[in-house]
């Protein structure tokens, strides 16, 4: 696929963009960013700049210096006003994978003196999830609340999901209510507000919860991991017992968390979401299927190459640091693309810094 969109997008802008928006979802684009002629148009390279973004390291993302972002803007100053729109959700969307705040705002608050384009719901959504994971919450709800037209779905999941991070329950609620109200059957808002009610140990709210889910028939998204060894797709599941080679993983999954514990690792039984006891809480963790992932990649893949794991849910708080253990103990680079961003896992460190 890398080659086809480099000869490709050689030729073609729009096949350029499309190709760099896929690659940088499944892996690195910079290649492609740097070797493509087309790559060189303005929104590519904001398109590379998000890509980028979701692999480097959050404490220096090289794709977003200043200099460089300004030069991209200035370049397609002229442009019809939706791609330039869409240059600018790029680059805040890039920012708030890097934790930038201030840049974000820098280039946030000069779109309309600058560029000349009016903030759209995208554009604010953007800075209420930056804001939000930055732990501004009074400054990302002083936001919405001067927004110039009502904030959608999108706009309040990013405040609950910020809310849900630092334990903010009343925020949650409020910002849930207004979900509920415009999108009734959204699953994943109903799972977010239960695990926050979990995480705090209010199970009977929890239980209100999933019945709720129950009487509208709202079904969770069940979370599983995946990777390719030998032109095969294995996917897996929490506690997966359906691998044929299940014997052989748990085997080493229980040779590896004695190793990890000796290393310092300690099992954050307070993420489980289940009112059982911390034995069976420890236990529940240990299976989950990013963590069953990585293990079957260190027993049949070889160590030069890297692991690569992918989830359709975010990463576990757990296994995150489980798999920074892993990647020292193991020696080896594992890379696992969450549904947010690229984590690269080496000599116990991941890219993201712990901020995603």
């Amino acid at each position: 696929m890398h080659r086809f969109a480099s000869v490709a997008s050689f030729r073609n802008p729009s096949c350029c963009f499309a190709s760099i928006t896929t690659l940088g979802k499944c892996r690195d684009a910079s290649k492609l960013c740097a070797t493509s002629q087309a790559s060189r148009h303005f929104a590519a390279q904001a398109k590379c700049a998000q890509a980028k973004a979701r692999h480097e390291p959050s404490h220096k993302p090289k794709s977003l210096s200043s200099p460089s972002i300004k030069a991209t803007l200035c370049q397609g100053l002229g442009s019809p006003c939706y791609v330039f729109s869409s240059c600018l959700v790029a680059v805040l969307s890039a920012c708030a994978h890097a934790g930038l705040i201030d840049r974000a705002k820098q280039y946030f608050y000069a779109m309309y003196s600058d560029y000349g384009v009016v903030p759209s719901p995208r554009h604010y959504t953007c800075m209420i999830d930056l804001l939000g994971r930055a732990g501004s919450l009074d400054e990302a709800q002083h936001l919405i609340r001067n927004m110039p037209f009502s904030p959608d779905a999108a706009t309040w999941g990013a405040l609950l999901g910020a809310a849900k991070v630092h334990g903010n329950i009343e925020l949650a609620e409020k910002a849930a209510e207004n979900i509920f109200k415009m999108e009734p059957d959204n699953s994943g808002m109903y799972v977010l507000l239960s695990n926050l009610y979990a995480a705090s140990g209010r199970w009977y709210d929890v239980r209100q919860m999933r019945l709720k889910m129950r009487d509208k028939g709202i079904k969770k998204v069940p979370g599983y991991s995946w990777l390719e060894v030998q032109n095969n797709i294995h996917t897996f599941a929490a506690g997966d017992t359906c691998h044929p080679e299940k014997d052989r993983i748990y085997s080493f999954l229980e040779e590896l968390e004695s190793r990890m514990k000796q290393d310092g690792y300690v099992s954050s039984i307070k993420l489980v979401l289940h009112d059982v006891d911390e034995e069976e809480k420890e236990h529940m963790l240990k299976y989950h299927s990013e963590r069953l992932a990585v293990v079957y990649g260190i027993l049949t893949l070889p160590k030069h190459k890297p692991i690569r794991v992918m989830k359709n849910l975010r990463i576990c708080e757990d296994c995150h640091t489980a798999i920074k253990h892993i990647s020292k103990l193991e020696r080896r680079l594992i890379i696992v693309r969450d549904s947010n961003r690229f984590h690269h896992f080496k000599q116990g460190e991941c890219s993201c810094g712990d901020y995603w």
